[in-house]
């Protein structure tokens, strides 16, 4: 008996030192993308929060998405300086933005529409909000499968295929946090009807061949820039606010003419659509 209890535990510590051997750099920084997620999804159900330390939970929340957002993107600049690669990067890379930015992203905004009086109560209205939510999950999901479809095919992309999974959760975040849904104390600033389509129509654009360009250089900049400003100003729900507009204003440019400036840049010398989360 005591032989085989030593082969389990021996068997069970090979696992955990193969798991270490196998973590790179890159791969933590995912890790903490990862917990962003799931602190912001913890934060949105729990409403207690909000009685005893008088937080804002789900401007907390979408905060700590877009910190994982951040994370996201030093990932694969840790990764492109030849820290990454491991075996575990590409497949825990794309579990983290399931959860951060599929997942996270889609519980935030539910709770957000379902505490808007008139959306709180009856079956009719759980539908009218969950069907086109869970429509931009599903799409996520898809869009991020893809990506694991294309990852070994060998080729280089120039391009995203589809809007990726972290603008999109940025974009449906700054909406709400513009529209002042996570403040329940007052009506938000537009219908929820609009956020809802905005929702549906990402959802659309994650799965679309349309093509973005990818966030790097000036873009990745531009954009680390305005999510930190959005993440400093946090005790200022006011401020936060008016950076979160030109949050969604940037966003709004790349979805726009994203897809021009691709066309402008490349033409047609990538037939085939590229790939990525």
């Amino acid at each position: 008996m005591r032989e085989y209890f030593d082969a389990a535990l021996r068997d069970e510590w090979d696992g955990l030192e193969r798991i270490n051997k196998d973590l790179r750099l890159a791969d933590l920084f995912t890790l903490i993308n990862a917990l962003m997620g799931l602190a912001a999804l913890m934060l949105t159900a729990w409403p207690g929060v909000e009685a005893w330390s008088g937080v804002d939970r789900l401007r907390l929340a979408i905060t700590l998405v877009l910190v994982g957002v951040i994370m996201d993107g030093v990932d694969g600049a840790v990764a492109r300086l030849g820290k990454g690669n491991g075996p575990l990067g590409g497949v825990l890379d794309t579990l983290a933005d399931t959860l951060t930015f599929v997942t996270t992203s889609t519980v935030v905004a539910f709770v957000a529409i379902t505490s808007v009086p008139g959306f709180r109560e009856g079956w009719g209205n759980l539908l009218f909000v969950a069907v086109p939510l869970a429509f931009y999950a599903v799409c996520g999901l898809l869009r991020l499968a893809r990506f694991e479809s294309l990852r070994d095919d060998g080729k280089t992309r120039q391009y995203f295929s589809g809007i990726p999974t972290p603008e999109a959760a940025v974009m449906l975040l700054s909406l709400v946090l513009v529209g002042d849904f996570a403040n329940p104390n007052q009506a938000p600033r537009f219908h929820p009807v609009i956020l809802l389509a905005a929702a549906f129509y990402l959802g659309v654009l994650m799965v679309t061949r349309i093509r973005f360009p990818k966030m790097r250089g000036w873009l990745a900049v531009g954009t680390v820039t305005i999510l930190l400003a959005v993440l400093v100003t946090f005790p200022n729900p006011g401020l936060q606010q008016a950076i979160a507009w030109a949050l969604l204003g940037f966003m709004a440019l790349y979805v726009l003419f994203g897809p021009f400036y691709v066309l402008a840049r490349h033409g047609a010398r990538f037939g085939n659509a590229g790939g990525t989360r």
